[in-house]
């Protein structure tokens, strides 16, 4: 009888200790469905966690392959939500960015999992150029300015002027170009008309397309 005692209470022993561990296990978290969709400027990221409990998490974005000055998007007003979205904005354009998911769970102690780093690049954008007042106007001629701003990402390959007598002139039209890059540049148009009203916009060119600034005008010298 004696000997039965002992084999109940070792037995009752390894139940115990064996619920304890299963309790305390830490199940690891899931990442599924994860998808980036990147523009110039931003990154959108959706991911389904799939893990027990309450749960959250975030995105961290980086510049740098170590991970170094990066940035978290997420909240804890997603606590216990299985499914993510979040928009990280203000990127640089044809830049290469490396991120990586983290996810926490109230349910455990020593809770984070951090997952594996993957990486993206943001595409270039188009120019953004600005349309300066003309200058130095007689009868027949006339100095066009425009500035270029930002290369958006990319090289410029070409900057110049439209102009025309109808509003809103394109390259298809009249213009005049050079290859120089960001800054501030200026054109002298001539055989113009007296006594006519010219409409002028400044445009920049590079890998993504052609951007235009704005509309500006002036009216050549009296004949």
């Amino acid at each position: 009888m004696e000997r039965k005692i002992v084999f109940l209470t070792f037995f009752l022993g390894l139940a115990l200790f064996g619920c304890t561990k299963k309790e305390n296990e830490i199940i690891e978290p899931k990442i599924t469905n994860d998808n980036v969709e990147v523009t110039s400027t931003s990154a959108s990221f959706t991911w389904t966690v799939d893990w027990v409990g309450k749960r959250i998490s975030v995105v961290e974005v980086s510049e740098h392959e170590d991970m170094s000055d990066s940035q978290f998007y997420g909240s804890e007003e997603e606590i216990n939500t299985k499914y993510f979205s979040i928009t990280a904005n203000d990127l640089k354009p044809a830049t290469k960015y490396y991120y990586r998911f983290w996810v926490w769970n109230q349910n455990y102690a020593n809770n984070r999992f951090v997952f594996e780093k993957k990486s993206f690049s943001t595409p270039s954008d188009l120019p953004v150029v600005k349309t300066l007042d003309a200058t130095s106007i007689t009868r027949t001629s006339a100095t066009v300015q425009g500035e270029v701003i930002s290369d958006g990402g990319a090289e410029i390959i070409e900057r110049g002027i439209c102009w025309g007598t109808e509003h809103n002139p394109t390259i298809t039209g009249h213009h005049i170009s050079d290859e120089e890059g960001i800054g501030t540049y200026s054109f002298e148009i001539t055989e113009l008309i007296a006594d006519e009203t010219y409409y002028v916009i400044a445009y920049a060119k590079n890998k993504v397309g052609t951007a235009y600034g704005e509309e500006k005008s002036f009216t050549t010298g009296d004949a």
